[in-house]
């Protein structure tokens, strides 16, 4: 009996140990790796305040201050600061946009926020329905491989053998997060990447910093601060809510520099994901 059990533990460690160790070598595995650590565990609501410096030719041409909220599935509230009203800017959901001028709707569109699917949503989802979605993107899920990247192992979702060109997202190997998204689309060729990640409630990780550019050339960065759950849970943004202030105005009043036009803003802003700047100018 003392031998059985013996055996019984040997067999117990094996499985442990081999289970820990399986490889992720596709885009499959990847998911249900990324659903069995997060799923339950990630914040389904968010909030912060961010510095969005817009850039030209490496200068920094103009600064806002911005307020955002996201809520599980793929809802974005963005509070573009004016005498820090927060009455412009713009809400995502539905897989449409709305743009916001004093209040009111002044632009919307059909549209689908890669980043909001590819460094949240996904977190909440069972792996194949995140597949799925993916798929949905333009993104290859065949193609897969391993790199190392900044000393640290990373997983490509959309590429192999180092390409670097074709529509892909890289996730940090240890903690999952995404790191890099890679697009081309008629504007050029787009690269986001999400930088100095901070974990949330210890079940969850968050950028603080996300640099835009295209075709090579940094245009716009975002810089994340204040980053909290709300104390008030809720599941849907309405259309109706965005005349609410995400954050009292007392704590908006701070060096801030306004939008000259909010069309401009959503011509930089690549949370738009790639709407043809001329069909919004």
């Amino acid at each position: 009996m003392k031998r059985f059990k013996l055996y019984l533990l040997v067999i117990i460690a094996f499985v442990g140990v081999n289970s820990c160790t399986q490889q992720i070598d596709t885009t499959e595995k990847l998911f249900r790796e990324i659903s069995h650590q997060y799923n339950g565990k990630w914040f389904k609501q968010i909030k912060f305040k961010q510095t969005t410096n817009f850039y030209r030719s490496d200068t920094v041409y103009k600064s806002e201050r911005w307020a955002e909220e996201y809520v599980f599935p793929g809802q974005l509230i963005i509070k573009v600061n004016d005498n820090s009203k927060q009455d412009h800017g713009f809400l995502y959901r539905n897989d449409s946009v709305y743009v916001f001028e004093n209040n009111q709707i002044s632009y919307s569109h059909k549209i689908t926020h890669d980043l909001l699917i590819l460094s949240m949503d996904i977190y909440n989802m069972s792996s194949e329905d995140a597949l799925a979605r993916f798929a949905e993107l333009y993104y290859d899920i065949s193609k897969y491989e391993t790199r190392m990247h900044n000393g640290r192992k990373i997983y490509v979702v959309g590429a192999e053998n180092g390409d670097t060109i074709s529509n892909q997202v890289w996730y940090d190997a240890e903690y999952l997060y995404m790191l890099k998204m890679i697009k081309s689309t008629s504007d050029g060729y787009h690269e986001v990447l999400l930088n100095d990640y901070i974990n949330i409630n210890g079940g969850a990780w968050i950028e603080q910093e996300v640099v835009f550019k295209l075709n090579g050339e940094k245009y716009m960065e975002e810089k994340y601060f204040d980053i909290r759950i709300p104390d008030k849970k809720r599941t849907e943004i309405n259309i109706s809510d965005f005349k609410i202030n995400l954050f009292h105005p007392v704590e908006l009043l701070q060096d801030l520099n306004y939008s000259e036009s909010l069309i401009i803003v959503i011509i930089d802003n690549l949370f738009l994901q790639f709407v043809n700047y001329e069909r919004l100018s």
